[in-house]
């Protein structure tokens, strides 16, 4: 599976923020009806009203770890010379730094470097959702780092989520 270009997932990091930034990753349980991800080009970690970081998302490992088992659903970085079985470890190895003791199975994202941002969630109170998607196609990003640059300051509306952007098409 390709990432889908110029769009953005932001991930409620809640509590873990630090563990998650620390590692360069996310992860969330897998298995849940909450836990379906888009495979997006960019991933932010948003916390205290603002996604704060943003990174090339590099792929998705669903791992298991009482049984050690380990799928990986899309490595958006083969073409450069990331082998699944190095996405694999990377994504073991920073599940490990964010949460060593966990037992559930869990969806790794393996994050690129991770540029400060401040996109801010328009209105009062914490993230309702899990993870919200954004089609960032209007701010024309190069990179992260020129993502990150371009969404500092702004305020989620001042860029369409991808169900807007449906709805508009339709």
């Amino acid at each position: 599976m390709h990432f889908l270009p110029n769009r953005l997932t932001v991930a409620n990091c809640s509590i873990f923020h630090a563990r998650q930034v620390n590692a360069l990753a996310y992860a969330c349980p897998s298995g849940s009806g909450n836990s379906s991800f888009l495979n997006h080009e960019y991933f932010a970690l948003y916390w205290k009203g603002a996604a704060r970081a943003v990174a090339r998302l590099h792929g998705i490992v669903n791992i298991d770890p009482q049984s050690g088992f380990a799928y990986v659903h899309c490595n958006n970085e083969r073409a450069n010379g990331l082998t699944n079985q190095a996405l694999e470890a990377q994504a073991r190895e920073r599940l490990e730094k964010m949460f060593p003791k966990v037992k559930v199975k869990q969806k790794v994202f393996v994050l690129g470097p991770l540029y400060p941002t401040l996109f801010y969630k328009p209105t009062v109170g914490g993230m309702l959702h899990r993870k919200l998607y954004f089609d960032v196609g209007s701010l024309q990003p190069r990179s992260a780092e020129d993502l990150a640059d371009k969404l500092m300051g702004l305020h989620w509306e001042a860029v369409l989520t991808c169900e807007e952007v449906q709805a508009n098409i339709l």
